[in-house]
């Protein structure tokens, strides 16, 4: 019984970035199939319904370099004023976020709910706008942050050829230290230059992810002594969320945080189509991950309360 209560006792501790109970719930582009993704509707509904701990959100710039909300980089979704909605017409002009300044989006466009197809139907509400980055720390005061940095973080403005990673990132951190306050925020990329820069400036003032080099050699060496805060982001499949792993992870004080949405062409998400499999999803939890990402967070917070509760009995 002792060994028992200690094993929940370890299973139930705080997690060491954000500070929370595990299982944490993330809504992913604040719910990407639940609302439209990246708006204020969608990080409203998974804040007040959902109840959601953590908000997953990517930044990316605009061609004129401000810093936006946004997955992307297409916007492929998103009604755009004064742009065609044919498909064809806008696969022809490969719209990309990095494409528009931002006073061509600012309060001119708008983003689809996920089955919508024909953009001419999508209305044309405040609440399904795009997003800045510092508009976001404004709305949700206080609320803890997952921020992935994306690759046109790398772009030189057109103005300003020499204005490249370094300046974009420090731009982005004194945009965060200055809005931020007190709130929890875990810094990524999958892009490792810019991961690296982060830290770099930031003086590891911010948690982040493993990189892939750090994740192998967790893997495959024994975990690292008084390491600076990191937390393990990867796919829910079995392979790279394997139960060794995320055990090693948490010996080494790394979260485990797994997205049951798309990781990439190899990993299709989980949460695509409604009911997502709530076998799977338990089972993922078993393993010990700290937490997981989804794009419908209101249909995941039931099953996380469930889980938890036939844990604690």
């Amino acid at each position: 019984m002792e060994i028992e209560n200690r094993c929940r006792a370890e299973f139930f501790s705080k997690d060491p970035v954000f500070g929370l109970e595990p299982p944490l719930l993330f809504a992913h582009r604040g719910g990407a199939r639940e609302a439209p993704e990246s708006t204020p509707k969608a990080f409203s509904l998974a804040l007040n319904e959902a109840k959601t701990d953590v908000f997953e959100l990517d930044a990316q710039l605009s061609r004129d370099g401000e810093i936006v909300v946004w997955h992307g980089p297409e916007l492929d979704n998103v009604l755009l004023e004064n742009a065609p909605v044919d498909a064809a017409l806008r696969a022809a002009g490969r719209r990309n976020i990095d494409h528009f300044d931002w006073r061509e989006l600012d309060g001119k466009a708008w983003v689809a709910d996920h089955h919508t197809k024909d953009l001419a139907l999508v209305p044309c509400e405040p609440e399904r706008r795009i997003l800045l980055f510092s508009e976001l720390l404004d709305l949700y005061p206080g609320a803890p942050l997952n921020i992935e940095l994306k690759p046109t973080f790398k772009n030189p403005l057109k103005a300003s050829p020499r204005c490249g990673m370094r300046d974009h990132v420090g731009r982005f951190l004194r945009i965060l230290k200055e809005s931020a306050g007190d709130r929890k925020v875990l810094v990524a990329s999958a892009d490792t230059d810019i991961l690296l820069e982060a830290r770099r400036q930031s003086k590891e003032r911010y948690p982040s992810n493993l990189t892939l080099k750090e994740q192998l050699r967790l893997l495959f060496l024994p975990p690292p002594e008084s390491p600076p805060p990191r937390a393990l982001e990867t796919t829910h499949h079995r392979l790279p969320a394997h139960p060794k792993l995320v055990a090693k992870a948490r010996r080494a004080g790394f979260p485990t945080f797994v997205f049951i949405t798309g990781y990439g062409p190899l990993f299709p998400p989980l949460d695509r189509d409604f009911p997502p499999p709530e076998d799977t999803v338990l089972e993922i939890l078993d393993r010990g991950v700290h937490g997981l990402m989804t794009d419908r967070p209101q249909w995941l917070r039931p099953l996380l309360n469930k889980w938890k509760n036939r844990r604690k009995s």
